[in-house]
């Protein structure tokens, strides 16, 4: 399974790629982290697929993105769960070829405030890409080790899932969502 991380620049991306395909690893699935963004400096993840050694640019990739996927089609045989770290806005990713990368996408946010909002949001993205979607609230509240997870078709107690990147608080609960999409 492929699960595609994306969102706001800053909001805790990379730590959560990190963080989830270390603790799936801990499960004992071969699982890998790839990075499909152009603009970070540096990753918390060593990538198994980085696609800056095959393009130098976004703009090039997506001239030749039947190639790069080829080539990461690849590179993810043999592996149960790939976590992708995509650096790209919203804009850029519903008007792509991107969410062929992926089976499921976790759209990390930095703040929100109205769960309405989300839900809507939730409704959209899964329409629009055709794919599950789990919106994460991250980084702004770790100092309170808190960042919740939108799970509103998923969860019928509770509409999130507490988790932290960090201390990878709830990582059982996003391990069950993920499972559920199986």
């Amino acid at each position: 399974m492929r699960i595609a991380v994306f969102g706001t620049p800053g909001s805790g991306k990379s730590t959560l790629v990190f963080s989830l395909e270390s603790f799936f690893r801990k499960k004992g699935f071969k699982t890998g982290s790839a990075n499909f963004d152009f603009n970070v400096k540096k990753l918390k993840f060593k990538p198994f697929f980085d696609v800056r050694k095959f393009e130098k640019s976004q703009s090039k990739m997506f001239l030749n993105f039947q190639s790069v996927k080829k080539r990461f089609d690849s590179a993810c045989e043999g592996l149960d769960f790939v976590f992708i770290d995509l650096g790209v806005p919203l804009d850029v990713l519903l008007t792509s070829e991107l969410p062929e990368l992926a089976d499921v996408f976790f759209f990390v946010l930095s703040d929100f405030s109205d769960l309405n909002v989300l839900k809507s949001l939730d409704g959209f993205l899964r329409e629009v890409l055709g794919k599950p979607v789990v919106i994460l609230k991250s980084k702004s509240d770790l100092k309170k080790k808190r960042t919740l997870v939108l799970t509103s078709e998923f969860s019928q107690e509770k509409p999130y899932i507490e988790v932290c990147g960090v201390d990878r608080r709830g990582f059982d609960e996003v391990y069950k969502t993920v499972f559920s999409f199986k």
